[in-house]
């Protein structure tokens, strides 16, 4: 997700039939925000850093929910751009499981790097949808290498990619459903809040946090083994596949709804979007029953 407030998609797409262009123009983005390619040193990667400053700016500038080549690519570039630091802070993370000096600023590199992610495909006409993660991580690659530095190992991408395409899903499927979704500034999914699902009707709203099957049984296990929750409330929150929490604590806590991201029981995804919402809608609406405000 990335830096600002996410904004409600709204799709005029444009489509374009040449498929092949598109990474030509990614690569001219990169060439225009990095004309100089050199080894890049972490102790000052203030050029790198200006750099996606600049394309950002770019891309926060072009109108809400287009969806068209140019655009596109835009955001893919910025994605790529964001792959150096979102990789070594992957690294960091998985290597340091608790608390550490920069975590806060990794988890921030992560997150821009996931909303870059997100904002391309959702100004991705849907042909060029099908391509998009392997041209993407090919991409990734090739800029990294050029850098001389570490780029996404293939089975980090496929764990990325596997928590973002549910999110994309439930975020286009959400809509799709006649109820009002809006993703969230870079703070609150610091937090675990994905995003805003608003019932249009009784404008009620929940935080949602998307997850996957085993990570919410994990989430529901790890707050029984502290004695967060019953037995019955856990048997209720693995029956209903929701289940409201608090993230942080004090004057930083906020309301989250965990949403359990199914696909055998929701309908598979194929190119980010649910093949039937009907069932994600029926899980939404409940959730805003239960837990809305």
């Amino acid at each position: 997700m990335r830096v600002g407030v996410w904004r409600r998609f709204r799709p005029r797409v444009t489509y374009d039939n040449s498929r092949h262009e598109l990474y030509q123009l990614v690569q001219a983005e990169i060439q225009r925000a990095v004309p100089h390619m050199r080894r890049l040193n972490w102790q000052d990667d203030r050029w790198l850093n200006d750099a996606i400053k600049r394309l950002l700016a770019k891309a926060e500038q072009y109108p809400e929910g287009e969806r068209n080549v140019a655009i596109a690519s835009t955001w893919i570039a910025l994605t790529v751009l964001q792959s150096p630091r979102a990789a070594r802070a992957q690294v960091q993370m998985d290597k340091h499981h608790g608390g550490y000096k920069e975590r806060k600023a990794r988890l921030f590199e992560l997150i821009d790097f996931n909303d870059a992610f997100v904002s391309s495909v959702l100004a991705l006409p849907e042909e060029y949808l099908a391509e998009f993660n392997q041209r993407l991580f090919i991409e990734m690659a090739a800029f990294c290498k050029k850098l001389r530095v570490s780029s996404f190992t293939a089975e980090q991408f496929e764990a990325i990619n596997h928590g973002l395409s549910r999110e994309i899903a439930v975020y286009r499927g959400a809509i799709a459903e006649g109820l009002g979704a809006s993703m969230t500034s870079r703070v609150q999914d610091a937090k675990g809040v994905d995003m805003i699902i608003t019932d249009p009707h009784s404008h009620r709203s929940i935080n949602i946090d998307c997850k996957t099957s085993s990570s919410f049984h994990f989430r529901l296990v790890d707050r029984h083994r502290q004695g967060r929750m019953s037995d019955q409330a856990k048997l209720r929150c693995e029956t209903q596949g929701y289940c409201s929490t608090i993230n942080g604590k004090h004057e930083f806590a906020v309301d989250v709804v965990l949403v359990r991201i199914d696909t055998e029981l929701l309908g598979k995804i194929h190119n980010f979007t649910f093949s039937d919402t009907s069932r994600l809608g029926i899980l939404l609406r409940s959730a805003l029953e239960d837990h809305g405000a």
